[in-house]
């Protein structure tokens, strides 16, 4: 399987992905999606990849990295059935982000700073853990992709112009 990054702008990244991954007739074989996946995301130098940035519209799933893994291989999860709930209890922070369908473009994004998280594994098996840091803000991010939210939605036309074109600055 050969995926490809896309890069906006694209429908496709202004699109929700609402088809879950079906366990019983799976759309694709999951460890070819996972490594697919990872080349793609390991290619452009990212923390993570959602379905819709490499064109898959009928499985709502992304790539992250859980740095509470056992081990190397573990720690790029295929997040099946993904959702999280916010810690209240911890505050909002800005972080820079970027965006691997966004080349060079940085934007300080105010995220709740701690989530539970939960997904299933390519087996079915269900996940649940707390995640905080880059780990918590991949997490949100990826699962902004596939409701169809890019970054940019989450700061002002002005701030985005601005980005926009520091990122073309340093193109020439």
């Amino acid at each position: 399987m050969k995926l490809e990054l896309i890069i906006a702008p694209d429908e496709r990244l202004d699109t929700a992905v609402t088809k879950e991954w079906d366990f019983d007739n799976p759309q694709y074989d999951g460890l070819e999606l996972k490594e697919a996946m990872i080349a793609v995301m390991v290619k452009h130098r990212g923390l993570g990849l959602s379905a819709n940035q490499v064109g898959i519209m009928d499985a709502r799933c992304f790539l992250f990295q859980n740095n509470q893994a056992n081990n190397d291989y573990d720690r790029n999860v295929l997040a099946l059935h993904p959702s999280y709930e916010v810690s209240e209890d911890h505050p909002e922070i800005g972080m820079f982000e970027g965006c691997l369908s966004f080349p060079d473009i940085t934007l300080n994004i105010v995220r709740p700073s701690r989530i539970k998280a939960k997904w299933k594994s390519i087996d079915g098996r269900q996940w649940e853990e707390e995640l905080y840091g880059y780990q918590a803000r991949c997490f949100m991010h990826e699962m902004d992709h596939l409701d169809g939210i890019s970054m940019n939605e989450h700061v002002s036309p002005k701030v985005w112009r601005e980005a926009v074109a520091n990122a073309e600055a340093k193109k020439s």
